[in-house]
């Protein structure tokens, strides 16, 4: 177990709980009860379910800037990848449909959809191109991280720039127009650099975390330290998670203010807040040592499977919904009952990886 496999089976539980409604209900309770308390602390802490996909994307970086890069292996990868979002897209659509949670679609509408995702449907996959993006610029990226460190620093902060400080001057504008007018009206989307932002059109923000994933990763860690030194260095990581947490809520009420019930907490992989957030959890749990056999195993279960467990966790949430089997109902909206419905959720996506990953042929279809 390492901080690896933490990291990913914290952004797996988070996307799970997400795609069990977090987001939807965190919104609509701020809707009928904006001034709640409970309504705002639900909104707050689903708040961090934003950090989800930015953790893949740097436990990648971590995991890949720091190993020996073979191009055969990558490219085969690369051609995996492929496969599996096509495969898994279709087999996501005809499950959908014979669950009777999506109409008929003739193998034209399917090949259709394979190439344009429809949300609600498959769009969850848009993850795997993005990876693959990544993935095309990696072997340059490495070259630079082996021999010239400071390009791939350099490079870094150009991502910065054309990324997440363009999403920053968004939100002070956002702020700005909702002290003035009492409403932020339609969310900016200007861009500083315009046509001169070298990322513009793509997922430029993933490439970010991925680069400080294996950046940060590969710095040396003071040694020699005392126990109760080790045992403190989670808190100042802590604070500024918190502190992050608290200003992404603040923006995130001007729109809840605003009477936008669409505005999604969640959606926010290129806000500056949200990478002050997952650098933190990053440097609050490097540290992580669990002491019982059982909790490192569990962790390095999750961490083994976590691509499987993207693939089949959609399908079993529409298979809940089939079955009406509703954690809502039971519990109540709210954070609380989609995190219930994503342990389960989890579990059971676990247990069919480690059963299809001892099937030949079929392991495959879970592993990259």
């Amino acid at each position: 177990m390492c901080i690896r496999d933490i990291l990913k089976t914290l952004a797996i539980f988070f996307v799970i709980a997400y795609h069990a409604g977090a987001g939807l209900y965190a919104a609509a309770l701020m809707k009928d009860a904006p001034h709640a308390v409970i309504s705002q602390l639900n909104y707050f802490a689903t708040g961090l379910l934003a950090t989800c996909i930015p953790i893949f994307f740097f436990v990648n970086g971590v995991l890949l800037f720091n190993r020996p890069l073979d191009i055969r292996r990558h490219i085969r990868k690369m051609v995996t990848l492929i496969a599996l979002t096509v495969v898994w897209s279709v087999g996501t659509q005809v499950a959908f449909v014979a669950m009777g949670q999506w109409e008929r679609l003739s193998a034209r509408q399917i090949v259709h959809n394979v190439w344009q995702p429809v949300n609600q449907l498959n769009n969850h996959l848009w993850f795997l191109p993005a990876l693959f993006v990544m993935y095309c610029f990696f072997p340059l990226m490495k070259s630079a991280f082996d021999q010239h460190r400071g390009w791939i620093e350099a490079f870094t902060v150009v991502a910065v720039l054309s990324t997440f400080v363009v999403v920053g001057v968004q939100m002070l504008i956002d702020v700005w127009q909702f002290l003035r007018y009492g409403n932020v009206g339609n969310q900016a989307t200007v861009d500083i650099w315009n046509q001169f932002n070298p990322l513009r059109g793509i997922e430029g923000y993933s490439l970010v975390y991925f680069m400080l994933g294996g950046l940060l990763s590969s710095q040396r860690q003071p040694g020699h330290r005392r126990a109760d030194q080790r045992s403190t260095e989670w808190i100042p990581a802590l604070i500024v998670l918190i502190a992050a947490m608290v200003v992404y809520f603040g923006y995130n009420l001007t729109f809840a203010f605003s009477g936008q019930p669409g505005h999604d907490v969640v959606w926010g992989y290129s806000n500056p807040l949200v990478l002050i957030m997952t650098v933190s959890l990053y440097y609050m749990l490097r540290k992580v040592r669990l002491r019982t056999r059982i909790a490192s195993w569990v962790f390095t279960l999750i961490g083994a499977n976590t691509l499987g467990v993207y693939f089949i966790h959609w399908i079993l949430i529409a298979a809940f919904r089939a079955l009406h089997i509703n954690f809502i109902a039971m519990l109540g909206p709210g954070l609380w009952a989609c995190c219930a419905e994503a342990l389960v959720i989890l579990a059971i996506s676990c247990a069919m990886c480690w059963l299809m990953r001892r099937i030949p042929g079929v392991r495959r279809l879970v592993m990259l």
